[in-house]
């Protein structure tokens, strides 16, 4: 994090940024702030934007498929990757409509429910028992804690 303190200072924004480091507590410091930007240009299925969602804070993203597809049901604002412009605009926009924000972290809220870990579990069991030709097969394999 030195590294990026230094930049910081070089750059003269360092008495606007504060490092936190390791933290237990992320998701109320998700909801404290006014939103999650992850203006990443490559991403697979990014999980600081689900973390985002989960408790409801808005997020600001690059197009990248992941991030896109997280964000298609109006859980936050997509910009094109490496438009500073765009993504100064959506920031901009998110702290000058709160209410507008609040209500994006809510639909994030309530369409991440489609990625639990529960849900995906079933979604691999299906997978698997089709490449198996078992279609949908006998009863699939419950793992169980403890």
């Amino acid at each position: 994090m030195g590294q990026v303190r230094r930049e910081a200072e070089h750059l003269g924004v360092a008495d606007r940024l504060r490092f936190l480091g390791y933290r237990r507590d992320v998701p109320a410091l998700m909801l404290a702030s006014r939103a999650t930007v992850l203006p990443a240009g490559r991403e697979g299925m990014p999980g600081v934007v689900m973390e985002s969602m989960a408790p409801g804070a808005p997020v600001i993203g690059a197009t990248p498929r992941g991030t896109r597809d997280l964000l298609a049901h109006g859980g936050g604002l997509l910009v094109p990757v490496g438009d500073v412009r765009a993504l100064a605009k959506a920031m901009a926009y998110v702290a000058d409509h709160p209410n507008e924000s609040r209500a994006m972290g809510e639909r994030g809220h309530r369409s991440i429910d489609a990625y639990s870990l529960e849900r995906v579990i079933g979604m691999y069991e299906a997978l698997y028992s089709e490449a198996l030709g078992m279609g949908s097969g006998p009863e699939p394999l419950r793992l169980r804690a403890g």
